[in-house]
Order: structure tokens, then C-alpha cells, then sequence
């Protein structure tokens, strides 16, 4: 087949070429697609240069969003314009078969020049200007050499292995990107995101990296209006100084920054206040080079309680304030018929509250109005006893999901409490006594109304009537009785009783107890102190008359030794400050001084009125004359003392010498005025000497008074102890006598059953007493006698006679052995052992008795002789005594009239008797050996125990109401051990100090 184009085929515009222009046609896109592809692997650099300029560009400049988002925008459509001019170099591009030829032929130089000869013989055919012979001539030619390329693979010859290279070398160029990429991981795990996302949340690369750890993720949630705490962590370079930066969802423009607090490990902190809305938050340096991630904080838009409060307004009535305070929805407590207002504040705006109130009927719905933005209030009334129950709904109608609860008690008004006082119960009072009982009342909410009630005799009169215009919860109102010019006689009674009114709307009334006071003359009142007071007491209260002078005294003695030392600080003084200051103390000693002199008129005058028109005891009679004198010498004293301090005090110091006015300030704390003088020599040694003039003349009279005054008491009381011993010892046989005579209940001869062995326990427990009881007065009465023995020597020797006779009977041993028996339920023994000792203790009584005439006349012997007083009736009153102290009266009551510590005969509570006679609150703790205390031993006896409390047992606690009385024998059982060893004890011979 010849490949020469026909002359027909030329002239039909077939391509001379042939077949040969189509294999040119391929090779030319076979060598489009090689440079297409070569291109864009050559391309690469690029890329990998935009990529790492961007990168580095955003780490230096932390571009903005929209700035990577322009330059990600420009790295796509930079990508896509090179693709698609690949692609169109490949696909879309057409070479000339001239280009063709020269590339192949420069390729493979074995084709010669013959493809581009064959292409140029193809331009002669086509050429219009050549012969016709010419142009087939050139298609001959054309002929010719497609036969020799007939065989050649042009397609194959086009390709190349420039893209296998191309690719390799694009291989480890990008493999080189990518190892550089690796080793700045840091920079491209934060650069990538930042890129593929720009307007997303991711931070900038820093050296500083941080995160927020508090919240820990988004999602966090807040209750609105409240406060969050944001908490930031840094890593790698620690940041001098960090800020929060926060804005509402979807309004950056809004943003706030504030600086953060630096906690050292704990990271930076910062609170933010008052959120409202939903935020995010995130942390970054002041030039926002390093940014940690945000954070999107969530609020709680349901409201909450922040606070309330509750107003209870009282009724009109009590004229109350209202009192607003927090409420703590604990119980809740209100008068009936107060207005309880409550006040709640919500963190949310609020449209409204709601208040259930649940009482005994159907709950009632209360709507709690808003009063602000932020509070709603709303109020009932207390009429009974609620439960409450509490909701809030804010304006958008979120309602609270919790609700608060609390107990409202209802409280009423109580009676008034009113009561007698000064005394308050039945008393006997003196009649030269001005009695003033006191009526104390009281009301919750005050009293309207006071009435009080008098009676002589039973007749009551007209009550007198307080009422009270103002709110008064407490009165005292004193009813003044002054005996002495009331027409009374003893016998009559004196009664009162009040009646309380308070303020209610419905008024209650209340009415205290009926106190009477029953009238006694001054003797009868006299006779009842005479019964628990010696004269040691009375001694006592003499004695700090006479201590209240000594201590006068003492500041005397004390304000002359401070004169003393002014002289010398004169003697010492140069400056004028110096000089002003001895002035200055002059005048405060001076006012001292008159100060002193005030406290001694006024101790004169209770001297002069301090012992009564009628007295305890005739010797005291004799003592107001004394205490009168001593009074006047006080008083001449001081005056003589005020005259002397006229010749000391400078004229500026004169008011000194006064005592200052009420209300005014004393001499030494008023400033002197300008140009007065400092004090001389002189004047302090004529204010030493009135000082140590007036210390001698108190002295003197102190002196006087003790001998005159506290010594023939102290002497008394001396008589007096031995005088109460053997009333002592008559109580202890009365109550002997009475025991006795209960024992013979038990004198049988058949076997005692359990109630009877368990009353001869009980009768035993006294009988002890007694024994103990007579072993201690037997060594007082020693001890007394031996006291007394240099005053009253027959007293003193009677009474260690009747000591001595006392452990010559072994009376104690008596009374063991006695109460030996009782133990034992011997009856019989018993009974007779007691009346045994009772008939012992008898002879003893009568020479007891015989005693008091020889006592009465020595100590009439001694008031008359050695110390010039009459003897009166003193002994007599003596011997009303029956305060023993420690002592014992005997009896049936428990401790009773005997004293404190003593045992009384008479049952029943000491009546309340009221006068003028005060004595020490603590006479019956006279130590021995004080001035007008008692010079013999402390009484060493013991109480004793009542011997006819029927029904009782010691030592028995009561089950119930009525289980006081025995039960059972288990009594006896539980008590046999105890009383074995109890039996031992006390029979055994007491060791006693052996009397010379």
C-alpha cells in the first residue's frame, strides 16, 4: 500500500500526511501530559513556601480570623488555578507538528530531520504559488518518508521518564515538608486548626500556653445574676501577668477584660460578677499573644431564693414596734392577732410569690405581690397556729423548682404574775418596826390596772388603785405601815393582798396571796431573837462598829504619811511644773481630808442611834450612853480638825475644806488658776501635825470603845457558851425522854416482826445521834469551862464539873450500847437501855438547873463590880438561848429552831418576825478568838436526827407518789450488811482527850 497522497486525495483536502498526522497528533499529547504533569510536581515548592509563609506569618502576627481565613481562601483557589492549568496544559493544549517533530527528533536523533522534512514537503503541496509538478513532487516525497516511519513508534518515542523523576523529587521534597512540620509540631498542631478553621476557636501559638482549668470544659452552669471563678494554667513561659477577657454568646463587640490574680501554683484567678446571660470566656496575655481556648458558660435561668425577711407587727394594744428581722423559715413565733409580713428576694426578676397557708381548714392561697424588681411581699394575720409554704415565678415565667416551708406558732397573751415581797408570806413584826412589803407585778405586754388590798384585823378597806397610761410590764409599788403611830396592840394583824390587771383586749386578771403581819411587842420580838442570837452575835455587830473606825483610822493614818512624803517631794522641787504639781497634791489631800471627816460624822451618827430603845439584852442598855460619848468625841474631832485645816489650806485651796455640791467636781480635779503660789514648809508641817492631832484622839477613842464597849461583851459571851451548853444538855434529855418512851412501843418479849425491827433501826439511827451529841458537848462544855475560868471561875469550875460527872456516867457508851440493840431488833433491851440512860442523864438535869442561880449572881458580880454596869436582867435572857450553832434541839422536826445546823423540839418552818435589830449575816461562822466573837472552841457536837418522822426511812428512795412507806422485807435484806458494820462502828469506845 504506497503512503503517497493521491492527486484525487489532495484535491478532496485529505491531510497529505496521512495516518502519520494522527500518530504526531498523540505524541503531542502524550508530551502535554509529561509537562502538565512535570509542572505541577515542579509546583510543590510553592505550596510548601505558601503553607510555611502563613504559618509563620500567624505566629508572628497572630492574624486575625478573617485574615486566615483570606489566606486559606487563597491557598484553595491558588491550588485550583494550578490544577486546572495542568490540566488544560494536558488536556486542553495543541502543539504544531513542527514543535512535535523538533522535539522528538531532539529527543532520538536516529529520526534525523525526517519528520520535520515531512512536514515541510506537506506545506509545498498545500502551497497554492508552486507548480502543480512541484507540489506532486512533494507528495511523492511525503510518500517516501512515511514508509520509513511507517515502523518507527512515535507515540512510544514521546514518552518520557520525567514524571517518575519529577515525582520522586516531589516525593522528598514534600517527605522534607512534612519531617519539618513533625519537628515544629507544636507550631502545626496549632497552625493547622487555626487554618482549616479559622473562624473557629483556636488560640495562637506561644511560647506561653494556656488553658482554663476552672471550668474544666464548656457547659459549665451558673444561677443567673451569680458569680463564677475563673481559674487559668500556664505552661512553658510563666506569663508576668494574665487577663480574662468574656463577651455574650454571639457579641464578641462586647467584650470585657480584667486583669487576673496571680495564686503562684494555683494558677490566676478572677471572679466574674452579676452573670445574666449565656458567655464565653477564655484567658490570654495583655498583647493577646498567648490565648487559651474558650469557655461557654450556661445560665440557670430558674429563680432562687437569695434572702428573706419577715415583719411581725404586734397589736395596737401593746404598743410594740414592729420588728423586721432575716427569716431562717425555722419555726416562726407571733402574738395572736399580729400582721406577719413576709419579703423574699429571688436572684431573678420576679413576677409574683405564692404563700400557702395550711391551718385546721382548707390550705389558703396567698399571691405575694412584686414590690421590686427583684422582691415580692405579701402578709397575713396570726389567728391560729399554720404551716407555710412558699414559691416564686420570675417574669418569664420560670417558676422555682424548690419551696420553702415553715411552722408559724401562734402565741397569747398570759395573765399578769403579781406577789407580795418584803415579806412574802405571814410574818410577826414589832411594833416600833416601819414595815414596807412591796407589791411586784408583771405582765407579758404591760399592766393596765394595780389594786391593792389592806386589812386590820380582817376588815378591808377602799383598795388603792394604781392605773398605768403607758405600757408597763413591770411595777413595784410600796405600801409604807409605820407601826409606831398605827393605834396597835400585839395580837392584831395587819393583812394585805393585790390584784393585777394587764392590757388585753380581753383583760385578765391575776391575784397574788394574803400576806398578814401579826403585831408583837418590842419584848416579844426581843425574846424570839433572844432564841437564835447569843451574845456573840450581838458582840459581832458591836465589833464592826468598831472595825468600821478602825478602818477610818487606818485611811487617817495613811493620809499622814502622804503629807509626809509631799514635804519631801517639796524639798525637792526646782521647776515650776514641780512646784505646781506639790500644789496640785496639796489640794487633793486636802480634799481627801474632808472627804474623811464626812465619813466620820457619819459613822458618829450611827453610833449615836445604834443601839434601840429596848435591846436584845439589858447590857446593851447600858452601852448607848458609851456609844454617845464616842460619838460626841468623833465629832469634836473632826471639828477641831476642820478648824486646824483653815491655817493650812492656801486661799486658792479654801473650797477645799468644803465638801464639793452634788453633781460638782472635788478640788483636785480643777485646774488652779494662773499665779497661785506653790505650797511652804509650813503649811505641810501644820497639816502633818492636824493629821497625827486627830489620828491620836481616834486612836484614844477606838481604844475606849473596844474596852468599853466590845469587851463586856466578849466577857458575856464567855458565860453565854457555858449558859447555851446546858441548855444543850437539857434539849439532848427532853430528847432522851421522848425517845425513851417510843423504845417501850417495842418492849415485847415475842419476836419483833419486820416492821417493828425496821422502826428500831430507825429509833437506833437517833439514838447514835444522841450518843454523839452528848460526846461532843461533854469536851465543849470542857473547853467553855476552861475559858470561862479566868473571868467567871465558879461558872468555868461548874461547868467542868458537870463535863467530868458526864464521862464518869460514859453516857456515849450508853447510848451505844442502846443503839446495839436497837440494832440487833432486841426490843426489850432496847426500851430498857434507853431508860436507862435517860434516868443517868437525869441526875446530871437537875444539877444543871441548881447551877443557873450560882452563875446568875456572878455575873450580876461581875457587870456591877468589875466593869460598873447594872446586872439587869441579862442572865435571864441568856437563858433563852438556844442557838448552838452546831448544836442540838430537841424534838420532832427535823432541823428546826435549834439553829442551822441544829435539831428542833417544835416541827414546822422558824416564823419570819420583823424589827429594827440587824444583825452580821455571818454570826453563826464567828471565829474564836475575834472581837466579840465567841472565846470558846467551835461546837464539836454533830446534828442529831428527828426521832418521830413517822412513815420515813432514811436512805429509802421512793419508787412513786405513794411507795414513801416500806415495801416488803427486801428493805431489811438490802440493809442487813450495811447495818452489821454500822453496829461494829459504833459500839466500839470512842477515844477522847483525857482531861487533866
Amino acid at each position: 500500500m504506497s503512503a503517497a497522497v493521491t492527486t484525487t486525495e489532495r484535491q478532496a483536502g485529505a491531510d497529505p500526511l496521512g495516518p502519520l498526522a494522527g500518530r504526531l497528533a498523540a505524541a503531542d499529547r502524550i508530551l502535554q501530559r509529561e509537562r502538565s504533569a512535570r509542572r505541577f510536581l515542579r509546583s510543590w515548592p510553592w505550596f510548601a513556601g505558601f503553607i510555611g509563609a502563613a504559618f509563620a506569618v500567624d505566629v508572628i502576627l497572630h492574624l486575625p480570623g478573617n485574615a486566615r481565613l483570606g489566606a486559606t481562601i487563597a491557598f484553595i483557589l491558588l491550588a485550583i488555578f494550578a490544577v486546572a492549568g495542568c490540566a488544560w496544559l494536558a488536556w486542553g493544549k495543541r502543539n504544531t507538528f513542527e514543535h512535535v517533530a523538533r522535539t522528538l527528533e531532539e529527543r532520538h536523533p536516529r529520526l534525523g530531520s525526517r519528520l520535520i522534512n515531512i512536514l515541510q514537503l506537506r506545506a509545498q503541496t498545500s502551497d497554492a504559488t508552486l507548480a502543480p509538478l512541484t507540489r506532486e513532487l512533494a507528495g511523492a516525497a511525503i510518500a517516501g518518508y512515511a514508509v520509513e516511519l511507517r515502523d518507527e513508534p512515535i507515540e512510544q518515542l514521546a514518552r518520557t521518564n520525567v514524571v517518575r523523576t519529577e515525582a520522586k523529587r516531589t516525593a522528598l521534597g514534600l517527605l522534607g515538608f512534612v519531617a519539618l512540620l513533625a519537628a515544629l509540631f507544636d507550631i502545626t498542631r496549632t497552625e493547622v486548626p487555626r487554618f482549616l478553621d479559622p473562624l473557629g476557636d483556636h488560640p495562637p501559638y506561644s511560647f506561653t500556653r494556656l488553658e482554663i482549668t476552672s471550668p474544666a470544659a464548656d457547659g459549665a452552669k451558673v444561677i443567673y445574676n451569680e458569680s463564677l471563678l475563673i481559674t487559668a494554667q500556664s505552661a512553658g513561659h510563666r506569663p508576668g501577668e494574665l487577663y480574662l477577657s468574656w463577651f455574650p454568646v454571639g457579641h464578641p463587640e462586647k467584650t470585657v477584660t480584667l486583669p487576673m490574680f496571680d495564686r503562684g501554683e494555683r494558677g490566676f484567678t478572677q471572679q466574674i460578677e452579676g452573670i445574666k446571660s449565656d458567655i464565653v470566656v477564655f484567658a490570654h496575655t495583655k498583647n493577646q499573644h498567648a490565648m487559651s481556648r474558650q469557655r461557654r458558660v450556661s445560665v440557670i435561668l430558674i429563680p432562687r431564693l437569695d434572702k428573706a425577711w419577715v415583719k411581725i407587727t404586734p397589736p395596737a394594744y401593746t404598743a410594740l414596734p414592729a420588728v423586721e428581722r432575716p427569716f431562717d423559715f425555722k419555726n416562726l413565733k407571733a402574738l395572736e392577732g399580729s400582721t406577719v409580713e413576709f419579703r423574699l428576694a429571688s436572684n431573678r426578676p420576679l413576677a409574683s410569690g405564692h404563700l400557702s397557708v395550711t391551718t385546721d381548714g382548707p390550705a389558703e392561697e396567698i399571691t405575694m405581690a412584686s414590690i421590686s424588681e427583684k422582691q415580692v411581699a405579701g402578709h397575713i394575720v396570726a389567728t391560729k397556729p399554720a404551716q407555710l409554704k412558699f414559691s416564686l415565678l420570675d417574669v418569664d415565667g420560670n417558676p422555682s423548682q424548690e419551696t420553702w416551708e415553715s411552722a408559724l406558732t401562734v402565741t397569747h397573751d398570759l395573765p399578769p404574775d403579781v406577789q407580795v415581797t418584803n415579806p412574802g408570806s405571814d410574818s410577826f413584826v414589832a411594833m416600833d418596826f416601819k414595815a414596807e412589803p412591796a407589791i411586784e407585778a408583771s405582765d407579758d405586754y404591760g399592766l393596765a390596772t394595780l389594786r391593792i388590798h389592806t386589812a386590820h384585823n380582817g376588815v378591808y378597806g377602799e383598795p388603792r388603785t394604781i392605773t398605768y397610761d403607758h405600757i408597763t410590764l413591770h411595777a413595784h409599788e410600796v405600801v409604807n405601815f409605820d407601826l409606831k403611830s398605827m393605834d396597835l396592840k400585839s395580837g392584831d394583824t395587819i393583812s394585805l393582798f393585790a390584784e393585777a390587771i394587764d392590757n388585753a383586749p380581753e383583760p385578765h386578771l391575776a391575784r397574788s396571796k394574803t400576806v398578814t403581819l401579826t403585831v408583837i411587842t418590842p419584848e416579844e420580838y426581843n425574846n424570839f431573837l433572844r432564841e437564835r442570837a447569843d451574845v456573840g452575835d450581838i458582840g459581832a455587830k458591836y465589833s464592826k462598829l468598831v472595825n468600821d473606825l478602825h478602818d477610818l483610822i487606818e485611811q487617817q493614818k495613811k493620809l499622814g504619811e502622804e503629807v509626809a512624803a509631799l514635804k519631801q517631794q517639796l524639798d525637792v522641787a526646782k521647776s515650776e511644773a514641780e512646784k505646781e504639781a506639790t500644789r496640785q497634791k496639796l489640794n487633793d489631800l486636802l480634799a481627801q481630808q474632808t472627804a474623811l471627816n464626812a465619813k466620820l460624822n457619819q459613822l458618829a451618827d450611827k453610833m449615836q442611834n445604834f443601839v434601840r430603845d429596848q435591846p436584845m439584852y439589858d447590857v446593851e442598855a447600858e452601852l448607848k450612853n458609851t456609844l454617845a460619848e464616842k460619838a460626841q468625841e468623833i465629832r469634836d474631832s473632826t471639828k477641831q480638825n476642820a478648824e486646824d485645816l483653815k491655817q493650812v489650806a492656801p486661799p486658792s485651796s479654801t473650797a477645799a475644806n468644803q465638801p464639793p455640791p452634788d453633781g460638782a467636781q472635788s478640788p483636785s480635779s480643777q485646774k488652779s488658776s494662773a499665779g497661785q503660789q506653790a505650797p511652804s514648809q509650813k503649811m505641810l508641817d501644820d497639816f502633818k501635825q492636824a493629821s497625827d492631832q486627830q489620828l491620836a484622839r481616834l486612836d484614844k477613842t477606838e481604844q475606849e470603845t473596844q474596852q468599853e464597849v466590845t469587851g463586856p461583851l466578849e466577857d458575856l459571851s464567855l458565860m453565854h457558851e457555858i449558859v447555851k451548853d446546858l441548855n444543850r444538855y437539857k434539849d439532848l434529855y427532853a430528847a432522851q425522854q421522848e425517845l425513851a418512851k417510843q423504845s417501850q412501843a417495842y418492849d415485847r418479849s415475842n419476836p419483833l416482826n419486820r416492821e417493828d425491827q425496821l422502826a428500831l433501826k430507825d429509833l437506833a439511827a437517833h439514838q447514835k445521834s444522841i450518843g454523839d451529841a452528848l460526846d461532843g458537848l461533854e469536851q465543849k462544855m470542857w473547853e467553855d469551862g476552861k475559858a470561862a475560868m479566868g473571868k467567871f471561875p465558879k461558872a468555868g469550875q461548874s461547868a467542868q464539873d458537870i463535863a467530868q460527872q458526864m464521862g464518869d456516867l460514859k453516857l456515849q457508851t450508853l447510848a451505844n450500847q442502846t443503839t446495839g440493840e436497837m440494832l440487833a431488833g432486841n426490843g426489850s433491851n432496847g426500851a430498857h437501855l434507853a431508860e436507862n440512860l435517860r434516868g443517868e442523864m437525869e441526875k446530871l438535869f437537875k444539877e444543871c438547873n441548881g447551877n443557873g442561880m450560882a452563875m446568875n449572881s456572878e455575873l450580876d458580880q461581875y457587870l456591877s463590880i468589875q466593869r460598873g454596869l447594872k446586872p439587869g436582867m441579862n442572865f435571864k435572857q441568856m437563858m433563852q438561848s438556844h442557838k448552838f450553832g452546831g448544836g442540838f434541839k430537841p424534838g420532832t422536826g427535823d432541823q428546826g429552831d435549834g439553829g442551822r445546823d441544829g435539831f428542833a423540839i417544835t416541827t414546822g418552818e422558824n416564823p419570819n418576825v420583823l424589827g429594827n435589830e440587824a444583825l452580821p449575816s455571818d454570826t453563826d461562822k464567828a471565829e474564836t478568838g475575834g472581837n466579840g466573837k465567841n472565846k470558846a472552841a467551835p461546837n464539836g457536837a454533830r446534828p442529831v436526827v428527828a426521832i418521830d418522822k413517822s412513815d420515813v426511812v432514811h436512805g429509802v428512795n421512793p419508787q412513786n407518789r405513794e411507795s414513801e412507806a416500806v415495801q416488803g422485807e427486801t428493805i431489811i435484806q438490802q440493809y442487813h450488811d450495811l447495818v452489821d458494820q454500822y453496829f461494829k462502828a459504833i459500839t466500839k469506845d470512842p477515844k477522847k482527850e483525857t482531861k487533866p
